[in-house]
């Protein structure tokens, strides 16, 4: 038997069940691929090879497992069609999961 704070008695039990929000984020785009894209992204144990996806690829099925005050590696590559450029890239993660990107979680 399981005694709560009140003294309510019940059968006790090894079972909880946990209600989770779907996030909603900002609709994501690209606005051209034909030059040059993301290739390869590796983050967290996370890796992801891509090829020219016409502006943006949805990957949110991926996970990368990091911790809040942690330093973790972050690699970036690009493919160019031909001439290659000097990229320039920012990354922000959500870390208290609120649905937005603020500049506190921009990760430089």
């Amino acid at each position: 038997m399981a005694r709560d704070n009140a003294g309510n008695e019940s059968e006790s039990s090894n079972t909880i069940s946990v209600t989770t929000k779907k996030l909603k984020y900002c609709k994501s785009k690209g606005k051209n691929a034909a030059y040059e894209w993301i290739d390869y992204v590796r983050f967290g144990g996370m890796k992801n090879k891509t090829k020219s996806d016409g502006g943006y690829g949805n990957f949110t099925n991926k996970v990368a497992n990091v911790e809040r005050g942690t330093t973790n590696t972050i690699v970036i590559s690009a493919e160019f069609r031909s001439l290659s450029y000097l990229e320039y890239w920012k990354v922000w993660i959500d870390f208290n999961q609120d649905g937005t990107f603020s500049d506190s979680e921009e990760v430089v």
